[in-house]
């Protein structure tokens, strides 16, 4: 149901997200509207970016370490508001995850969308996730001080080109 197939379970996934999780996660948890931020890894990586794509207007951010599949995006010119925090292994899946890093930062640059890509040497594992998500959080909801937050690995792999 994380990847976009055309399938009936996806479509009935993201309807749960916007229908009964972020609504629950608004009236509950103390979530707000404004900021919103989406994130997953490997397959829900790809959920995570097809979200946005699809709703730019509901997320404010997207996290997604090591995606997989977005061979193919196109960013609608909405989505320029959305900042896209992607990372990738140069050791995952023969090199996919990298190429699916560069389908969302070329899509983000042609649309003006700031990005902050890692690219490094880890595999597909929770422990880089983990590690690479610090200054990525601070990032996405705007700190100022998100290179202090960023970890070792970070700090060495990740950049904010300047959209334009």
């Amino acid at each position: 149901e994380y990847v976009n197939v055309g399938a009936r379970q996806y479509r009935a996934h993201v309807r749960w997200w916007l229908e009964v999780v972020i609504p629950w996660a608004e009236a509950n948890a103390g979530a707000a509207a404004e900021g919103r931020v989406i994130g997953g890894f490997s397959n829900g990586a790809d959920f995570a970016i097809a979200m946005a794509a699809a709703h730019p207007g509901v997320f404010a951010g997207v996290l997604a370490h090591s995606p997989v599949k977005p061979d193919a995006i196109d960013l609608p010119a909405e989505a320029a508001s959305v900042r896209w925090a992607v990372s990738a292994g140069r050791r995952e899946f023969a090199g996919d995850a990298a190429r699916s890093l560069r389908v969302v930062e070329n899509e983000a640059a042609r649309i003006g969308a700031m990005t902050r890509l890692c690219l490094g040497a880890w595999g597909h594992n929770p422990e880089s996730w983990i590690d690479l998500s610090p200054g990525a959080i601070a990032w996405l909801f705007g700190a100022q001080n998100h290179p202090e937050i960023a970890t070792q690995r970070e700090r060495e792999a990740c950049r904010t080109p300047v959209p334009g």
